[in-house]
């Protein structure tokens, strides 16, 4: 397993890399830019997972992002980095004799970023999002996608 220095929230750190061999086959195709993410209500930080699978024409991530108001998720790419972002608000409002006497859920904006690079197809970039989960699919350019080779027999 290879070592890879990542910069999360403007801070370098190096931890094993659990995705040496998708970083590897892809020639670094993506990796990761940093990672953003806002305090919740109770002082939490909160960037969603992530799966990230690799076939022959595309990336696909998976990321989690429960709870939800599909209005405010915002997927965007800029100059190569993929933003996924979004916001939750788990708040209950009290009213009446009602009153809150614990909150774990997190509130509030939260964002993950993804340095995308040379191989994705960023104009041809989908998503979809289902019971949670954000499905993004990243063609890849036809140079990246591998060719067959044809062995001739002497």
């Amino acid at each position: 397993i290879h070592d890879r220095e990542i910069l999360i929230m403007s801070t370098s750190i190096r931890y094993p890399n659990r995705y040496a061999t998708f970083w590897g086959a892809a020639s670094n195709a993506m990796a990761p830019a940093s990672r953003v993410a806002d305090s919740g209500a109770n002082g939490d930080t909160r960037t969603p997972a992530l799966n990230i699978r690799e076939s022959d024409a595309d990336y696909v991530v998976e990321a989690e992002l429960p709870g939800i108001d599909k209005s405010t998720l915002d997927i965007t790419v800029d100059e190569g980095v993929l933003r996924i972002a979004a916001d939750t608000n788990a708040a209950v409002p009290n009213s009446g004799a009602d009153r809150l006497l614990r909150q774990e859920r997190i509130m509030g904006r939260f964002a993950r970023e993804l340095r995308l690079g040379a191989g994705i197809d960023e104009a041809n970039i989908s998503a979809e999002y289902r019971d949670g989960i954000v499905l993004l699919t990243l063609p890849k350019t036809a140079e990246v996608q591998p060719k067959k080779v044809d062995v001739k027999m002497h």
